[in-house]
């Protein structure tokens, strides 16, 4: 009996106090209450004023451009609040293929070599070059006023119809040489 008095002495005495075990019922309470005591809280607060917000670093923003190729940006030429004219250069672009340039010059010159052999000399082969040229003269103020007319999304419809009209130009060239060609195709 001596052994479980003293047992129970000992488990009286490590017993945790009143106070701790009221504090720690009272802590797990207000852990518990305070999401839906901060449910009430207004979080939303509203200042009336005047001025102009401006990004903290304007060149870590997002920029919005559209261009004809797509790339890295290399240099601006510009800063936030610049005013630009048309065809003021705006930025620099990298292009993804560094090569474009390169496999189209030898496109041509594979082109150029290929009408070579055919027969065709290559003073028709300049020609030719001018009357694309002349052509894309038409396309330009069709284009630019598309691109004036709105912003960014209405630049790249402005591509779009570009795209459409080197399309319907080069089907309009193939008609008028099957038509103009057809008295050599009939053997007269």
């Amino acid at each position: 009996m001596s052994e479980s008095h003293s047992f129970d002495d000992v488990m009286r005495r490590s017993a945790t106090p009143r106070f701790v075990r009221w504090m720690a019922r009272l802590v797990v309470v207000l852990f518990l209450a305070t999401p839906f005591l901060l449910a009430f809280v207004p979080w939303q607060q509203t200042v009336q004023g005047r001025g102009q917000v401006v990004a903290y670093s304007p060149v870590e923003r997002m920029q919005v451009l559209t261009a004809r190729v797509s790339g890295q940006v290399r240099k601006w030429h510009v800063v936030e609040g610049s005013r630009v004219k048309m065809n003021d250069p705006v930025v620099d672009i990298e292009d993804n293929d560094p090569e474009l340039a390169a496999r189209l010059e030898a496109q041509r010159e594979f082109l150029a070599g290929r009408l070579a052999a055919l027969g065709v000399e290559p003073r028709l082969l300049m020609a030719w070059r001018l009357a694309a040229e002349r052509e894309a003269d038409v396309f330009e103020p069709i284009v630019k006023a598309a691109q004036n007319s709105g912003g960014g999304d209405r630049r790249d419809d402005a591509m779009k119809l570009l795209d459409d009209l080197v399309g319907l130009g080069e089907e309009l060239r193939t008609a008028l040489l099957r038509n103009v060609t057809k008295g050599l195709r009939s053997g007269s």
